[in-house]
């Protein structure tokens, strides 16, 4: 088979596919905003919460919602200043700058993102406990058991959890964590009681999906029948006086997690925002084998795929890191990932030294029309920009 090379790669030319005398249709330019939420001083991810493109005068141009594995993207704007705002129930909305964007911009950036209470936390959430956009207390919700040791001494405390509630309405443990607890005891308590935690999911355009939760739970030990925030686990004991949940401290908002630390056995792996010269695609023999199946070759088709991997001080992906970020075709995917060994960068470059960095590849191939002998592909990379 013949092979149509477009940048530094060469495309099997989908010669059977072409329906005779078609005139070419050129591929739109569009560019595509992108991101990875992480907590700060962490590889975990910002699950579940809402995002927000903003121009720098504070009017929203587009919003979407961070999946579970922290990622997200826009459509590139028009031309000017724009912030990412991250955001969610109970969440202090944290802000990023992405700097100046056009319609072309082709932007992958990585945010360290603090999860801070809002003020005035209970009334904040209880406020909003019945907004559909975020997971709500089902009727058959364990609440957490007061600690016993503590009630019996006439402890109060509190706590306040950033809570991963998934499309079934159970909390996820792994995404789930602690963000301020007054005492071990009543820390313990609540994690324990995630695995019975019973939420109605949140629900956006009439489908289900995850939301994230800050939370408080304030342990006070009460007899009254007076009714009762759900954020209140009471024990049946006379009342004390109630006491402050005080907000953790907050952090710096910022954009890039800290660089890893230097490791003399192991070279440290950094982030495109961790060097001074990004990862460059250079030219290579890498091949993509792979045919669209019957059927699935469409006016308007588009497949995409997203990988990621790392990138060692020679420019060779390293073996065994490939990751399938996101795809919309299970074969193209798994075409690309075998197609990844094969690939050559100038690679990341950190005080004048090669190091080893984190890529993210994307690739989109649109089937376009070219002449009566076969169909060729637009292709786009970061470096290339356009995509179909």
């Amino acid at each position: 088979m013949s092979a149509l090379r477009t940048g530094p790669f060469r495309f099997a030319r989908l010669g059977s596919l072409l329906v005779a005398s078609c005139l070419a249709v050129p591929l739109p330019s569009q560019g595509l905003i992108s991101g990875r939420a992480l907590l700060p001083n962490s590889t975990r991810p910002l699950a579940c919460v809402d995002a927000a493109l903003r121009r720098a005068d504070g009017t929203v141009v587009a919003r979407t919602f961070v999946r579970e594995d922290g990622t997200f993207e826009f459509a590139a704007p028009a031309a000017g200043r724009y912030v990412v705002a991250f955001s969610t129930l109970g969440m202090s909305e944290a802000v990023a700058s992405l700097d100046s964007l056009l319609p072309t911009s082709d932007v992958d950036r990585t945010f360290a993102v603090p999860l801070a209470p809002v003020d005035s936390l209970v009334e904040r959430v209880d406020a909003l406990r019945a907004d559909a956009r975020f997971a709500r207390l089902a009727s058959n919700n364990i609440a957490p058991r007061y600690p016993a040791a503590e009630r019996s001494a006439g402890l109060e405390g509190g706590v306040v959890a950033a809570l991963v509630v998934r499309a079934d309405g159970m909390v996820d443990p792994t995404l789930s964590s602690i963000l301020y607890a007054s005492a071990a005891p009543f820390e313990a308590a609540v994690r324990d009681a995630f695995v019975q935690m019973r939420y109605e999911p949140a629900s956006v355009g009439g489908q289900f999906r995850c939301s994230l939760l800050v939370v408080p739970f304030i342990f006070e030990l009460s007899g009254g029948a007076t009714a009762r925030s759900p954020s209140y686990v009471t024990g049946q004991v006379a009342t004390l006086p109630p006491s402050v949940v005080t907000s953790p401290p907050g952090g710096e908002r910022g954009v890039c997690p800290p660089r890893p630390a230097p490791n003399d056995s192991v070279p440290p792996v950094y982030l495109a925002c961790h060097v001074d010269r990004e990862a460059r695609e250079a030219r290579s023999n890498a091949v993509l084998n792979w045919e669209p199946a019957g059927g699935e070759l469409r006016p308007g088709a588009c497949f995409r795929v997203e990988v990621r991997f790392i990138v060692d001080a020679q420019g060779i992906p390293e073996p065994g890191t490939a990751a399938l970020i996101s795809t919309n075709n299970a074969g193209f995917g798994n075409a690309f990932l075998a197609l990844v060994p094969d690939l050559r960068y100038q690679p990341a470059r950190l005080n004048g030294r090669p190091v080893r960095q984190v890529v993210t590849f994307r690739e989109s191939i649109g089937a376009v029309t070219v002449d009566n002998r076969g169909l060729g592909v637009g292709s786009a990379t970061p470096t290339r920009r356009a995509r179909c």
